[in-house]
């Protein structure tokens, strides 16, 4: 996992520059053939390139005739001498193609490559750190899929570094020497994006020394920023390459693609996406790392870096993983790893006997016990393009990854302690990852390994642990380390009495040491016992794993007890009060209980009841007491009552009657009241008001009562009779008047009912009558209304002509409707014929203006329509002057 980038160094600006961009991979390997001259080893060494046979184009060169490679000799704590460059020629050129592809595979690219060797050997003195063997290009292909462009690379993408390391006696021992491990020369392989993938990255060692493989990060090209050759940069400033999001030295190809860490075979899923050019490639960077191991000890590690091509082909083969296997249950889904459009039909056996064949793409099947089956799938079933493969499926339910965490602090190693659960075979593979994000070498396969942070704070730990059956699970946890181990005190300072002893506490692992050694049962126990006679203070110092911490109790020691319950006082009955006695006792018994909301604490809440409480206190420190009381004195509230609330009409009066027993009052708010200094004082609010009555004792319990009466403050009534009207001889006319709940009519004269809001009204004469509206409250008030009466037929009159100048006289052009019943409109217009005023209300009228405008002197022509009261028609027209 990447967890820090190397910077990059500043590009050098050369007039001719030839590109590296041709290099694909690369692998540095040695072997030892011999004594040298003198004492020293001989090894042969070899550098071998890879070139895409089609790569070309503007500043892409072609293989190299020779290469400059640097030979460094280790030193101690990582240092290393300065390099040695050797210029050396190219020994030799092989092609690896891939020439014929099967018909059964759409779109099938050209796989070429060209493989330059050079080789040459070096004699090398016998050292106690062994020697590093480098090579270094500026730059790979531009926009490589798996990585980001860093590195000293004019291409804009990251350079490379191809570099072996021949152990010295410290690690081989006086007389040991060793060959490096030879990958196996097998890249002509087709990789179809989103397809079954199988890359041979085996190797084999001279000396049969153990080897395992796991992908890891590649290197850049170091300091190097131009394709010109030139002695590579130190090992100390090697750096690793940056991955994209979903990639890492890790994981390369993605999640979908591991590599068999005893084999050295690539298998999965080629990736599906990544920087995809014109031409349906993509590439990714894939760096192998072998550890060497010899009786059990690591003596070296090999790499082999290569470029990747993905092409958009497609497949028609049946691809199952080599070893599947399901860890978590009976069932497993199958799907072929071959998606390619030329597969038709599925048929897939389970290897159960009795179980039934499924067709269908991706079946899943629930095997009856645990154990290992041979599942085969055959596409396109007696068909073209048919083929067919058989995988191992152990189904073994019940693993789990679990570990511990035994955190220490700072500078002291951490344990992880594995609890891995395996129902089934094994648990033989971990991968720790501490999370220490200051460096890249906090992992560790132990099962139960140590590690040391050189700093505090919240460290995510990562473990992935598998067992012989193939079960593989992850598991993340945060724990906080601490720059030191806490100490966890039960108290930190106290109080005890001369004649008592005190037992201190502690709480978490480690090992204690108390000092002094004065009136103590232990020095080296969590919780001692002590019975000091003076004020002492205990120190502990806690040892956790070796981390250290120190703290302290300080314990007070006093030869009595000292407490006084407080001054007597006075409350209102009903109040509480908080009891605050001042003394230095540690436990409290108080009586009595009743009237207390707790008796067994230092600051007790009391409500007494009685016109005189007294309660007592006792007070302790261990065994030493003292006893105290404190008198509390109850008087009652006043008692106050404001009166009835009232309701009223607008301007009216109302008498508010207060009654109280204390020894002083007062009316608010007193600007509405006459005679508020009394008890029984008039209101006369405009709105709706709450009067409050305040008294007060002078004596004994002092705090004031308030009691309110409201007096609700009926609005104006809002009577209404009707509208003025007009009527001709004969005509009946309904009245409607509103406002209130109860009416009465005056005069009677002509009317149906005087009791009612709606009487008909049947006059000869022009009358003028008066209504009294009353609410259910009481509240009343009076309007009035008009009839004239014509002694006509039932008509619209409308006048000839009207003056709109603002005088107050004859201002408003408007209809005078006489014995209508239903008036329907009233219409004005322009000597053009247009629509200026139009209205089916029989008050309003056309006050001149067109669109706000004063209209000029001139003729208009109007209409009216409306229904008389005994139904029939009117329809009246006619023309009329504004004049000014």
């Amino acid at each position: 996992m990447m967890k820090k980038l190397i910077g990059t160094g500043v590009l050098a600006l050369l007039s001719i520059i030839s590109f590296a961009a041709h290099i694909s991979g690369g692998e540095m390997f040695y072997k030892y053939i011999g004594p040298g001259a003198n004492g020293t080893l001989r090894y042969e060494i070899t550098l071998r390139l890879f070139r895409d046979c089609d790569a070309g184009g503007t500043n892409v060169a072609t293989m190299p005739t020779s290469v400059i490679i640097g030979l460094f000799e280790n030193l101690t704590n990582g240092a290393y001498s300065t390099v040695v460059p050797i210029n050396v020629s190219r020994t030799r050129m092989d092609r690896l193609s891939l020439d014929n592809p099967s018909p059964c595979i759409i779109n099938a690219p050209r796989v070429c490559y060209d493989v330059g060797y050079f080789t040459f050997t070096r004699d090398l003195a016998r050292n106690e750190f062994g020697y590093t063997i480098a090579y270094q290009t500026c730059c790979r292909i531009d926009n490589i899929s798996n990585t980001i462009a860093n590195g000293n690379s004019e291409s804009g993408s990251p350079g490379a570094t191809y570099v072996a390391r021949i152990p010295g006696s410290s690690t081989l021992g006086a007389t040991d020497v060793n060959s490096s491990p030879v990958f196996a020369l097998s890249d002509a392989s087709l990789v179809c994006r989103g397809n079954n993938l199988t890359l041979d990255f085996s190797a084999t060692d001279p000396d049969g020394d153990e080897l395992t493989y796991e992908f890891c990060s590649a290197y850049g090209s170091g300091t190097k920023g131009n394709a010109t050759e030139s002695a590579p940069s130190s090992p100390a400033q090697y750096n690793n390459l940056s991955y994209q999001a979903g990639y890492s030295g890790a994981s390369p190809l993605g999640s979908n693609v591991s590599i068999n860490g005893s084999t050295g075979i690539i298998s999965g899923i080629a990736p599906t996406g990544g920087n995809i050019r014109p031409n349906g490639v993509s590439y990714f960077v894939v760096n192998v790392c072998i550890t060497e191991r010899r009786n059990g000890n690591v003596i070296s590690t090999h790499r082999k870096d290569f470029i990747l091509k993905v092409t958009a082909c497609q497949i028609a083969d049946a691809d199952l993983p080599i070893n599947a296997v399901t860890c978590d249950g009976l069932s497993y889904t199958f799907s072929n790893l071959s998606n390619s459009s030329l597969i038709r039909t599925y048929y897939w056996d389970f290897g159960v006997p009795g179980s039934t064949p499924s067709t269908d793409p991706s079946p899943t099947f629930v095997f009856p016990t645990p154990g290992d089956y041979t599942v085969k799938l055959v596409i396109n079933r007696n068909g073209d393009c048919s083929d067919s493969a058989t995988t191992t499926v152990g189904v073994y339910p019940g693993f789990n990854t679990d570990f511990e965490i035994v955190a220490g602090c700072v500078d002291v190693p951490v344990k992880f302690i594995d609890k891995t659960v395996s129902q089934h075979g094994t648990v033989n593979s971990w991968k720790w990852d501490f999370g220490d994000l200051s460096t890249t070498t906090d992992i560790s396969s132990q099962q139960n390994p140590d590690y040391k942070y050189g700093t505090s704070g919240t460290r995510n730990v990562m473990l992935i642990s598998g067992n012989d059956k193939g079960c593989t699970d992850t598991l993340y946890q945060t724990f906080e380390l601490p720059d030191k181990p806490v100490v966890q005190l039960g108290f930190r300072d106290t109080l005890i009495c001369s004649i008592d002893t005190l037992q201190l506490r502690m709480n978490g692992p480690g090992t204690y040491t108390w000092s002094p050694n004065y009136m103590i049962s232990d020095l080296t126990v969590a919780e001692p016992l002590v019975s000091p006679d003076v004020t002492t203070t205990y120190i502990v110092d806690l040892d956790y794993l070796g981390c250290k911490a120190q703290d302290s109790v300080k314990v007070n020691v006093v030869d009595f007890v000292t407490l006084y319950a407080g001054n007597d006082t006075t409350i209102c009955l009903t109040d509480d009060l908080t009891l605050k006695p001042e003394t230095d006792a540690l436990y409290f018994l108080w009586t009595p209980a009743g009237t207390l909301d707790r008796d067994n604490v230092k600051n007790p809440v009391a409500t007494p009841v009685a016109a005189i409480t007294t309660y007592q206190v006792i007070g302790s420190i261990g065994k030493c007491s003292a006893t105290d009381e404190v008198t509390v004195f109850g008087f009652p509230y006043p008692i106050v009552n404001a009166g009835q609330d009232h309701v009223i009409c607008t301007d009216s009066l109302v008498l508010l009657t207060g009654t109280h027993n204390a020894d002083r009052f007062s009316w608010s708010p007193a600007s509405t009241l006459l005679n508020s200094n009394t008890l029984t004082p008039t209101a006369f609010p405009a709105t709706t008001t709450e009067y409050y009555l305040t008294a007060q004792y002078l004596t004994g319990c002092l705090k004031p009562v308030t009691d309110t009466a409201l007096v609700t403050v009926i609005p104006p009534v809002p009577a209404f009779a009707g509208n003025d009207t007009a009527i001709v001889v004969g005509q009946p006319l309904l009245l409607n008047a509103t406002g209130g709940d109860i009416y009465e009519w005056d005069p009677p004269l002509g009317l149906s009912n005087t009791r009612i809001f709606n009487p008909i009204a049947n006059i000869s004469s022009d009358q003028t009558y008066s209504v009294k509206v009353i609410t259910n409250e009481g509240c009343y008030a009076y309007d009035t209304m008009s009839v004239k009466v014509f002694r006509t037929a039932p008509d619209i009159f409308v006048p000839n002509a009207f003056s709109p100048n603002g005088d107050g006289h004859n201002d408003i052009f408007r209809a005078y409707p006489v014995g209508i019943a239903q008036f329907n409109y009233f219409r004005v217009y322009n000597r053009w014929g247009q629509l200026v005023f139009s209205t089916s209300t029989p008050s309003a009228g056309w006050d001149g203006k067109i669109n706000g405008k004063q209209q000029s002197t001139g003729t208009f022509v109007w209409q009216a329509d409306g229904v008389d009261y005994t139904g029939k028609k009117v329809f009246r027209k006619g023309t009329a002057v504004l004049v000014k």
